[in-house]
């Protein structure tokens, strides 16, 4: 991919970065770096960093969830949120995990729940994510992102597709759509020509014709379509891009899977304090009813902390979408925090 379509924009990144100065706040080590002319390659670059170039409705959500939450959680004085914070300015997997954190401690603290720490001692050496109180019960939470095996790839593969046609000058709102099942497949060299026939395809448009229905069709090779939805005249240097894809979500769920890495993430936590795991099923939604039903049934053979629950933080509710109890202890659901959260959940 040619040079011009791998660096982020420092127009654009350093104006919205004065729209979220706490985002940019996690963001002053590359943020500097680009104003003092070094380039920031868009593949690599952290999640918050490609956020601020984007256009998209996405990204404003998420920028605006991060500039409301964290001045709400730096004013509790809660104990290492710095830890948070790092990583929320970190890689995608690093991103993806705190940000789960930072969206399910904000909900439990509008549920009533004091929120004392990030990161309290769990067990031996080990760390746990979040340490939430009611009254004087305490309960330590460890919060997991469970991923497809092959999911790093695709959302590898699919920003390198939008990331590279958002910097085509195409004044043009697309839509893009992949009909290969399951995950992407294609190579970075296979993406990189997706991105050339577009340009090519914006090269030859008209300027004063009807934009055509399909810029770059799909064939039995290449499973990407890209579709005009029209001009915006604010688009000068760049493509405005929606993502959907028509793969079946109900065929790949890994019920095994699911309880192995609840299993192992007990590994985490005390065992003289109450505790619970909450697995965020965002970057995996294949699972359905029906497999979070299965998974109960697993963990029941197993010896499970006082409450197991699974949820998506992401779209961006005000809370955590599509909340199940996998398990949770008969004996401490009785009490005032844990009737309080079953409950809730």
């Amino acid at each position: 991919m040619a040079k011009r379509l791998q660096a982020l924009d420092l127009q654009l990144v350093t104006g919205r970065a004065t729209i979220y100065p706490v985002v940019a706040s996690l963001l002053s080590a590359p943020l500097n770096r680009m104003q003092q002319g070094s380039p920031v390659n868009a593949d690599k670059a952290p999640t918050l960093l490609r956020f601020l170039e984007s256009r998209s409705s996405w990204s404003a959500e998420v920028l605006g969830r991060v500039e409301q939450t964290l001045p709400r959680l730096r004013a509790l004085g809660v104990a290492d949120l710095s830890s948070v914070e790092r990583r929320l300015g970190g890689d995608r997997v690093a991103f993806n995990g705190a940000f789960s954190e930072m969206v399910i401690a904000e909900t439990l603290l509008e549920w009533g729940f004091d929120v004392l720490e990030f990161e309290p001692r769990g067990a031996g050496s080990r760390r746990v994510d979040l340490l939430i109180g009611l009254g004087d019960e305490r309960l330590y939470i460890e919060v997991t992102c469970l991923r497809h095996p092959q999911h790093d790839w695709t959302v590898h593969a699919k920003d390198r597709l939008v990331q590279g046609l958002v910097r085509v000058p195409s004044g043009l709102v697309v839509d893009v759509r992949s009909y290969q099942p399951g995950h992407l497949q294609q190579t970075l060299n296979e993406i990189d020509a997706v991105v050339r026939d577009f340009e090519k395809a914006v090269a030859a448009l008209d300027p004063g014709a009807p934009l055509p229905s399909v810029l770059v069709p799909s064939t039995p090779q290449q499973p990407i379509e890209i579709k005009t939805r029209g001009r915006d005249p604010e688009l000068t240097k760049s493509t405005e891009v929606h993502w959907s894809s028509s793969r079946n979500d109900d065929t790949d769920a890994d019920t095994p899977r699911l309880v192995d890495a609840i299993r192992d993430e007990r590994r985490h936590l005390p065992s003289d304090h109450a505790s619970a795991i909450i697995v965020d099923l965002s970057s995996w939604p294949s699972f359905q009813p029906h497999h979070l039903a299965i998974a109960q049934q697993m963990l029941a053979a197993h010896t499970m902390p006082a409450f197991v629950g699974a949820c998506r933080a992401r779209p961006l509710p005000v809370a955590p979408l599509d909340r199940v109890v996998l398990a949770a202890d008969a004996a401490w659901i009785s009490s005032p925090l844990g009737s309080a959260l079953t409950s809730r959940w």
